[in-house]
């Protein structure tokens, strides 16, 4: 078995971490935003391929997963839109290990934008109060 320690992304290729949302990621309401272990919207650049322009590593960025999403119905067919909602069952990346641990590996235009200046604030989290049984 091969255990990649490193990786230089061809063209316009970029490599991303693949994390994921957790039981501790809720809103301020205590629901959670997402499902645990779906993707998160904003990944951390690995690498960049030699024709990348203007992201470089360690850069914090939005992918759209749009091109990876994997829908119910064909593409083109009646159901798709027409008849019915064409829902998305599930996203198919191109996933690397490196270093035992999962990457995306992307192109340019799977990026929206990069994150410049941001703040991390810590979910809030609401306790639920036990409750006493009289005897």
């Amino acid at each position: 078995m091969l255990k990649i320690k490193k990786i230089k992304p061809m063209f316009n290729y970029i490599l991303v971490t693949k994390d994921v949302y957790t039981d501790k990621d809720v809103d301020t309401d205590g629901f959670y935003r997402q499902l645990e272990g779906s993707i998160k919207e904003y990944q951390k650049v690995l690498a960049v391929g030699d024709m990348v322009r203007n992201i470089k590593e360690g850069d914090l960025v939005k992918i759209n997963p749009e091109r990876y999403a994997q829908h119910k119905h064909p593409a083109g067919s009646l159901k798709d839109g027409v008849i019915e909602d064409n829902p998305v069952v599930a996203y198919r990346f191109k996933i690397v290990e490196l270093e035992d641990k999962q990457c995306l590996l992307l192109t340019e235009q799977d990026i929206e934008f990069i994150v410049e200046d941001f703040t991390e604030e810590a979910p809030k989290i609401i306790q639920v109060p036990e409750k006493k049984i009289l005897v």
